[in-house]
């Protein structure tokens, strides 16, 4: 099935003047369970920079930063039963970041994506971070015709990671099935 478009236009198909110099930002999606709320799952990203030695470590849990022109390589943890979405597309914005982001290549095969990254200062001044949503499928096990069952789920930067004042993901170990628990709003 081909995957949907993101429904607003968030990157570049093509970013011009971009010079990446062989920077990579290897990132790596995981998950472990939180330590006050053991039923819940709380994102963070691996980051292993390559050919980058002026990389700086930014503190946080879904966060990295970019201080030249690289390209940056998202996968997901191997150990976990999970897939970038099939349904939607695998990273979209509510912002338009096109000056700063494009090229969006998916590897099935090998479970990836990667897009080129612009270090533009200049085009978003008052802005620190860039927010985008990740869309992944989490895999739920076999329905009673052996099918596979796919949970698909976005990790939104605008929901906090955990969600504050209880549960919202509720979830048993890698592989198991992932019970959602607590409301939904609609924007």
């Amino acid at each position: 099935m081909p995957r949907k478009l993101p429904p607003h236009e968030s990157v570049a198909d093509k970013l011009p003047d971009w010079d990446g110099g062989g920077r990579i930002l290897d990132v790596t999606l995981t998950y472990e369970l939180h330590a006050e709320y053991p039923s819940q799952m709380v994102f963070k990203f691996i980051v292993n920079p390559i050919n980058y030695p002026e990389y700086k470590d930014i503190a946080g849990d879904l966060i990295f930063g970019i201080a030249h022109d690289c390209t940056i390589v998202f996968k997901l943890d191997p150990a976990i039963k999970w897939r970038w979405s099939e349904q939607y597309f695998v990273l979209s914005a509510k912002k338009n970041y096109k000056k700063c982001y494009g090229d969006i290549t998916i590897d099935e095969a090998n479970n990836t994506f990667s897009m080129k990254a612009k270090w533009n200062k200049a085009e978003y001044p008052s802005e620190k971070t860039h927010k985008f949503n990740l869309n992944i499928d989490y895999w739920q096990g076999l329905d009673a015709s052996n099918e596979p069952i796919w949970l698909p789920i976005t990790i939104d930067p605008d929901v906090p990671n955990p969600k504050p004042g209880g549960p919202g993901f509720t979830a048993t170990p890698p592989g198991s099935k992932i019970i959602l628990s607590g409301s939904v709003a609609a924007e």
